[in-house]
């Protein structure tokens, strides 16, 4: 697959991605595109993800070959996940099938909005009739539990911009969440609260969204690769029940079990930038102090009227370059994304 990583079994953890050479903070893990994704129900019907154009259509005269669906459908419940299945398995009837579903680890209430999400995909799917509702179920769940979340930065929008993006959902008040993507080649990575790489859906302008991962510590040769499944910055107890009711796994990674004899405070992200960035920057969540920290003093220094670098600033892009890389961050300057 990779010559940074090779894939193996564990009895407990499932498939683990094993580097196979070693690996410094900001080295590129892996990139691949994405097998679809689906923008948010809020910004349905208003814009295409990719190019940022105006579209009512399912996929705009830009992107037609690309299986995202800029548009939805009828309104009554979220249909960002049977959107998602559905353009997964318009472009691979096959791509989803060797992802966990976890359906007999799920709750009802889970259950129940799967099966509606299913029902959609299966209708909106143009090969239905080969899809049973067994198998449209358990897609739903596998994107569930291994979708990447496509976020966008609050220092990349306009002021003017940011309170109609209120809605969606947000990390800490810094980014924003826009869609969901899913990438099967990525979804090899495990979970760690104190995790060792950083995955992100990279966006492009006039291309589909591709998934990134790359290193934030030091990984030697044999060592496993994890990402953050979710934000880590709460105790073990918070950590854990998030972990749980959106994946449907307890955690026992180093850090929750270093936790469960000393633990660590939790906090809450509260207040302004300059107050949220010095609690991010004391977080033990690696990607916490590497991505939002950053972001939190660029809108720290927005804040007091200091100049910004194009339109994310140069504080984020040069914290996050020196950790990923010169190229990281590079799209986030290019008003096609969203357009202002």
């Amino acid at each position: 697959m990779t010559d940074t990583f090779r894939v193996t079994s564990h009895p407990e953890r499932g498939r683990c991605a094993i580097a196979t050479k070693a690996l410094r903070p900001g080295d590129l893990i892996i990139s691949e595109p994405t097998l679809a994704f689906a923008i948010n129900d809020a910004l349905v019907r208003k814009r295409c993800a990719v190019t940022g154009c105006d579209t009512n259509d399912i996929t705009c005269a830009e992107c037609a070959n690309v299986e995202h669906y800029c548009d939805g459908v009828a309104e009554g419940g979220e249909t960002r996940l049977a959107r998602l299945v559905a353009a997964a398995r318009a472009r691979d009837r096959e791509g989803l099938a060797g992802l966990v579903s976890h359906i007999d680890d799920v709750d009802d209430e889970t259950l129940e909005f799967a099966t509606y999400a299913a029902a959609l995909a299966r209708q909106w799917w143009p090969l239905s009739a080969k899809c049973s509702t067994e198998r449209a179920l358990e897609d739903v769940l596998r994107c569930h539990c291994n979708a990447f979340a496509v976020l966008l930065p609050t220092p990349a929008l306009a002021h003017h911009k940011r309170p109609a993006m209120a809605g969606l959902g947000t990390r800490h008040g810094l980014a924003k969440e826009i869609g969901l993507a899913i990438c099967p080649k990525a979804a090899v990575f495990n979970h760690s609260c104190a995790a060792n790489a950083f995955a992100r859906v990279r966006l492009r302008p006039g291309q589909s969204p591709s998934v990134e991962v790359r290193a934030i510590a030091p990984i030697a040769v044999d060592e496993e690769i994890c990402i953050s499944y979710a934000d880590s910055v709460g105790d073990v107890t918070a950590r854990r029940k998030v972990l749980r009711d959106s994946f449907f796994f307890d955690c026992a990674c180093d850090r929750c079990t270093r936790e469960e004899t000393t633990p660590t405070p939790s906090f809450v992200i509260e207040g302004d930038a300059a107050a949220k960035a010095t609690a991010l920057e004391a977080s033990s969540d690696p990607t916490a102090r590497l991505v939002y920290a950053p972001l939190a003093r660029c809108l720290e220094s927005e804040s007091k009227g200091e100049p910004l670098s194009p339109h994310v600033g140069g504080i984020v892009l040069e914290n996050l370059r020196h950790a990923f890389g010169p190229g990281f961050g590079e799209e986030w300057g290019d008003r096609r994304i969203y357009p202002q």
